[in-house]
């Protein structure tokens, strides 16, 4: 059956939905295009974009439609008060039969996330205009989107106006940035879609493939974290004299710039790490390192067993950290040894794009460039005083009681590390690619079969592909700007 635009046009106009012309004769292209799986509506309100994709799929192949909506407000913001009603079943039931669609749909009156529990079919086409928030946009996602099938599309509405684009990276609209924060985080970056189209407010994209286990893992590890957390109150329940117990695992590295393990060895250690993370209070205290990424240390250093190597810790934040985790285990068997090579100002001198720490002095190149700002506010102050970089480590432990568990050596690492392998290695020392290559050999020597290495700066691909050439890693992560892998001989 042939259908003209003339028609679309006159079939989108009399149906009281609320998207434009453009996203309803969208819809219906869409719709008509299905021919494997089903059509799912998350958000129906009404009825009038189901009308349209019902009417697409009667042109097309004849698939069903399910439409997903509980038909009951809540959590109103000030415009939906007075615009939508409480209960919006009858509307929507009276709307479809009106333009003779009833066939065609089967409504089921549930929360997305309760109507998924028995959920079997491939879907074909899953169009979510449900809850805007940030939580619920994600959560339908997450819940729905497994059941697309390859060659299948995956549709939102209100996220692609001109106010969601220019907050999308910031502050997101109330309204409307919520889906697009989604697409971005959880569409754009997963790699398994087509490149996005805009049509007014509704993005698309085709699926290319689906999710590998590891992503997979992923999306049921935000869900727990999204929904389940409400429902286990406590960390840990003792059960009996068996001494079971149930420990509720989330991730809590969540940061904007990360990515995630791939391999269930370093799964399991992050959602160990995780679960350390969040019991811990924060350190306040000046230093260049993230709150998550100083977490994570803490959460590392805690679950190792044996002595942990820190190279370059300037001020000491990142020690502060590592030991606190030393401390709370309560172990005296176990010792930081962190190694500052501890410049002086002879060291610095101005080049293109800032201040260059040389070292040797005399060198040519330098290792690593700070911005002139930083080099006024962080290292200037420090190089000023007696013992440098030194004295502020040692006074920043001192304040917080941590001395004992901290072995500080002065120098190259090189050449003054202990003649061992360690467990975990934190290493603030791979700043360019002139450092990584002076570096890195020695810090491969260091680290033991099974290691973790925590390592700051490496945020570009480049740096990336230099350090790996030199340290393979089995699999690694990135938090923040700090990237922590498994290194096997």
């Amino acid at each position: 059956m042939q259908i003209k635009s003339n028609d679309i046009r006159r079939i989108v106009k009399n149906i009281p939905a609320m998207v434009t012309y453009r996203e309803g004769e969208l819809l219906f292209n869409l719709a008509r295009q299905v021919s494997t799986g089903v059509i799912v509506e998350i958000g129906s309100y009404k009825g009038g974009s189901t009308i349209l994709l019902a009417k697409g799929s009667d042109v097309g192949n004849h698939v069903p439609v399910f439409a997903i909506d509980p038909h009951k407000r809540e959590n109103y913001t000030k415009w939906e008060k007075e615009l939508v009603p409480k209960n919006t079943y009858h509307l929507f039931n009276k709307n479809l039969k009106r333009y003779k669609v009833s066939h065609r749909v089967t409504l089921i009156m549930l929360k997305s996330q309760l109507a998924v529990k028995k959920w079997k079919k491939d879907i074909g086409l899953l169009w979510i205009d449900g809850d805007h928030t940030y939580e619920q946009a994600k959560l339908d996602f997450l819940c729905w989107e497994k059941f697309l099938v390859p060659g299948g599309v995956i549709a939102f509405h209100d996220s692609a106006d001109a106010k969601t684009i220019t907050t999308a990276t910031g502050c997101i609209n109330k309204q409307h940035g919520s889906a697009t924060r989604v697409i971005q985080e959880f569409v754009v970056k997963s790699g398994r879609y087509s490149t996005l189209q805009i049509v007014d407010s509704i993005t698309y994209a085709v699926k290319i493939r689906n999710a590998k286990n590891s992503e997979a893992m992923h999306t049921i590890a935000i869900i727990w974290t999204t929904r389940m957390k409400p429902l286990f109150r406590a960390i840990d329940k003792q059960i009996g004299k068996g001494g079971i117990v149930i420990r509720k695992v989330v991730p809590f590295f969540s940061s904007r710039k990360y990515s995630y393990p791939k391999s269930r060895e370093l799964w399991k250690k992050y959602m160990q790490w995780s679960a350390c993370a969040k019991k811990m209070n924060v350190i306040k205290t000046k230093g260049l390192i993230s709150t998550t990424e100083g977490k994570l240390l803490y959460a590392i250093a805690a679950t190792t067993k044996g002595d942990i190597l820190e190279i370059g810790p300037r001020t000491g934040l990142s020690t502060l950290y590592i030991a606190s985790a030393i401390k709370d285990n309560n172990s005296s068997k176990q010792q930081v040894y962190t190694i500052e090579l501890n410049p002086t100002k002879e060291n610095f001198k101005i080049v293109q794009g800032g201040m260059g720490m040389f070292f040797p002095k005399n060198s040519k190149s330098p290792l690593t460039i700070s911005s002139f700002e930083h080099y006024d506010k962080e290292i200037k102050p420090a190089l000023s005083q007696k013992g440098r970089f030194i004295t502020s480590l040692k006074k920043s432990l001192k304040r917080f009681s941590l001395s004992k568990y901290v072995q500080i050596i002065e120098g190259d690492f090189r050449k003054v590390t202990p003649k061992k392998k360690f467990p975990f290695i934190f290493a603030d020392v791979l700043h360019s690619e002139l450092e990584i290559k002076r570096n890195a050999p020695k810090i491969k020597g260091l680290l033991a079969n099974n290691a973790i290495i925590a390592c700051h700066d490496l945020t570009n691909d480049t740096l990336r592909k230099c350090f790996f050439s030199i340290v393979p890693l089995q699999d690694f992560f990135m938090v923040d700007q700090m990237l922590i892998g498994i290194y096997k001989r």
